[in-house]
């Protein structure tokens, strides 16, 4: 069984009175421990494949299971807590609060999981010690480079112990030496046993996924 599997999926947005078609009879399955890279040019559909897996947009036509369940056939507080258990998201952006430190920071996936204080404590200092980071435990973001905020954003996507880790562009605001080591860090990831799906426009860092998927017109290949 596949971990994620998408089936004869599609989506449209509309546009005033006309509709977009961004995803047209998507298939696609993700086994346990694959690192996938999903390549396509700008505005076609990437992110939104990215956030259908996230659980956090619900295609207009086609199937998502996730180890076989649907996950668009769960209620929306099921759905909250299937992303809180199984999915990691890193973004381009990383998203992190400028008030709190790093630790802070890697530990708020656990503010909504009601898990005891002293093991999101644990898990956090375990996700920032793996991400290399922990040199820079109690600085807040402003206090950091780029590349040590994406560990940051990393972390604390690893911390609660996700089974698929999602990644939308995850070097594409870091210089090509910080990049380098993002994407190594994801290979080491992917070699522990975690499971990644990456969306990139870059031909250098997809050739280090194992799979590599385009997205053209809709459809992926």
């Amino acid at each position: 069984m596949a971990l994620a599997a998408l089936q004869e999926l599609s989506h449209h947005y509309h546009s005033g009175s006309r509709s977009i078609q961004v995803l047209n009879g998507i298939n696609l399955e993700v086994k346990q421990g694959d690192f996938v890279a999903i390549m396509g040019r700008s505005g076609s559909g990437k992110s939104t494949l990215l956030h259908i897996l996230g659980g956090l947009l619900q295609p207009r036509i086609g199937h998502y299971l996730f180890k076989g369940m649907d996950v668009f056939s769960m209620s929306t507080n099921e759905i909250a807590i299937f992303r809180g258990k199984h999915i990691g998201f890193v973004f381009q952006m990383f998203h992190l609060l400028p008030e709190m430190n790093v630790l802070e920071n890697v530990k708020l996936p656990f503010l909504y999981n009601n898990t005891d204080p002293n093991e999101a404590e644990s898990l956090a200092r375990e996700a920032v010690e793996l991400t290399g980071i922990s040199h820079r435990l109690l600085h807040k973001p402003s206090e950091l480079s780029g590349g040590e905020m994406q560990r940051v954003a990393i972390a604390r996507a690893l911390a609660p112990g996700p089974e698929l880790i999602l990644a939308d562009e995850p070097t594409g605001n870091l210089d090509s030496i910080t990049g380098e080591e993002i994407i190594s860090l994801f290979e080491l990831l992917n070699t522990t046993g975690k499971t990644v799906v990456m969306v990139t426009h870059d031909q250098r860092i997809a050739q280090r996924a194992h799979i590599i998927k385009v997205l053209t017109d809709g459809r992926l290949q």
